[in-house]
C-alpha cells in the first residue's frame, strides 16, 4: 500500500511540474506593466513600443517587488527587454530599458554584429570609429589608409585623408585639410543628352 501511495504521489508531482506553462500576455501599452512576466504586442495596436519599424514585439517585464504592495498607486518600477520582429526575413532588434514609477523609460537598442543597424538620435563615441578595413574616423580625421601619414604645419596628416585642424594660418577656427597622395580632383556632374 505504501509503494502504491508513493508511486501515485511521485506521478502526481511529476505531472504537476511538467504541465506548467508560462503564458505570454498581450499588452497594448508597455508603460502600464506592473508585474513580471512575458508580454507581446503588435505595432498596429500598441503604444510605447521601442520602434515602429517592427510588426511584432515579444518581451520580458521585470517588475520591482514593491509594485505588488502598492496597488493603489501607479508604481511600475522595473526593467524591460523587448524583441522586435518583422514578418519578412529581416534582422530582428533587441531593446532594453528601466522604468520609473510611471512605467516610463527610454528604450536603448542593443546593437548586434550582423545586419543593418540604425539608431535614432546622436551617437557619442569617445574613441575611434573603424569601418570595415578601409575607413577610419579619429581625432577629427577621416582617412582611407591606416598609418600612412606625413607632417605638415607640425601636425600629422593622413596621405588619403580629410582633417579639421587649428593651423598656423588661422588659429581661431579649424581649417579643413584634404590630402590625396595621387592628387585631388573636383568634378561636377552634368546632364548628358
Amino acid at each position: 500500500m505504501k509503494k502504491t501511495f508513493f508511486l501515485i504521489l511521485y506521478l502526481g508531482i511529476t505531472n504537476l511540474l511538467f504541465s506548467q506553462e508560462i503564458s505570454t500576455l498581450t499588452t497594448m501599452d508597455w508603460n502600464t506593466l506592473r508585474y513580471s512576466g512575458f508580454y507581446e504586442s503588435a505595432r498596429s495596436n500598441s503604444t510605447n513600443i521601442p520602434n515602429k519599424d517592427y510588426d511584432l514585439f515579444w518581451g520580458i517585464n521585470i517588475a520591482h517587488s514593491i509594485n505588488k504592495s502598492l496597488l493603489s498607486k501607479p508604481y511600475h518600477w522595473g526593467g524591460q527587454i523587448a524583441f522586435g520582429i518583422n514578418r519578412s526575413n529581416s534582422w530582428p532588434a533587441m531593446y532594453i530599458r528601466s522604468t520609473n514609477e510611471l512605467g516610463e523609460g527610454k528604450w536603448s537598442k542593443v546593437l548586434i554584429e550582423n545586419g543593418d543597424q540604425s539608431i535614432d538620435g546622436s551617437l557619442g563615441v569617445t574613441q575611434n570609429i573603424n569601418v570595415g578595413s578601409n575607413i577610419k574616423l579619429s581625432g577629427g580625421e577621416l582617412t582611407y589608409v591606416y598609418n600612412d601619414t606625413f607632417t605638415y604645419d607640425q601636425k600629422k596628416m593622413g596621405n588619403y585623408a580629410m582633417k579639421w585642424v587649428y593651423d598656423s594660418w588661422q588659429t581661431g577656427a579649424p581649417t579643413l585639410w584634404h590630402s590625396g597622395h595621387g592628387g585631388i580632383k573636383f568634378s561636377q556632374p552634368h546632364n548628358v543628352v
